[in-house]
């Protein structure tokens, strides 16, 4: 009975060891998990993640996933999808949440591949990956400004954006699609009306290539609504494959009933 014992009590203590792992969200779309003071329903709700959002969990335990800002139940997370690799550019610490405070994982050296899955949703100059939390500024996001690696994050931004889209409109397209290309990697200055993304030039300084609209779209086209007299914001949008996406699931490109600006669109 003592071996037993002291075998389970391994068990448990491994479990405790490999659970420092990513779980994303899994709700369904709009919809949002309760974080908790405590592994209980009956703990206080201390914040909110949304559907597709990942977080680094510090343990799991009796159904209940710990994270720095507290716990969420292990059945609405799931194993983490979409990841990307990334290689840090200096000798860089991994931690226990977004900032320097938190506990380290572990120091990992220049050159080092790590598995990124976004940034955090509360800080997003920190991102979330396999080894635990790491700030943007020394990771090597999406390899450069090649075609490849910009297309591969828009296709992430792509199916960001369709996570968090709500059923009608919210009155926030730029807010919405700027929390989806930050979340795949892209740097950029957030502008406060959609057509500046166009007029400014800001998705060309991503790396975006201002096209001719295309016979058929591809999955992280984004295409703008200039701005005119009757639509004094514009409007911004992302394809992801199937349809298109702002703050909420749209019919079309053309979000006006009247009075429609001119469209640009963009490919990675």
């Amino acid at each position: 009975m003592k071996t037993l014992t002291s075998f389970l009590v391994f068990l448990v203590n491994i479990a405790y060891v490999f659970s420092g792992a990513v779980y994303k969200v899994n709700v369904g779309s709009g919809s949002h998990l309760n974080i908790r003071s405590g592994p209980s329903t009956g703990d206080k709700i201390v914040g909110q993640l949304n559907n597709g959002d990942f977080i680094y969990a510090i343990s799991v335990n009796n159904g209940w996933v710990k994270y720095y800002r507290g716990y969420v139940s292990r059945d609405y997370v799931t194993g983490p999808s979409g990841g990307s690799t990334v290689t840090t550019n200096s000798n860089l610490n991994f931690r226990e949440g977004p900032a320097t405070k938190y506990s380290k994982i572990v120091t990992l050296n220049k050159g080092t591949s790590v598995t990124y899955y976004g940034k955090d949703q509360t800080d997003s100059v920190w991102a979330v990956t396999n080894q635990g939390y790491a700030h943007t500024d020394y990771l090597n996001l999406g390899g450069g400004s090649s075609s490849s690696s910009v297309l591969k994050k828009a296709e992430v931004a792509a199916d960001y954006a369709r996570q968090h889209a709500h059923p009608k409109s919210q009155g926030w397209c730029a807010k919405y699609v700027a929390n989806a290309l930050e979340y795949a990697g892209f740097k950029f200055t957030r502008q406060g009306s959609a057509c500046f993304y166009h007029t400014k030039g800001i998705l060309k300084g991503m790396g975006f290539t201002n096209i001719s609209k295309p016979g058929s779209f591809k999955k992280g086209d984004i295409a703008v609504h200039g701005c005119n007299s009757a639509h004094e914001y514009g409007h911004i949008q992302i394809y992801d494959g199937s349809g298109w996406y702002s703050d909420f699931k749209q019919k079309s490109t053309n979000v006006y009933s009247s009075n429609s600006p001119p469209l640009y669109y963009y490919r990675a």
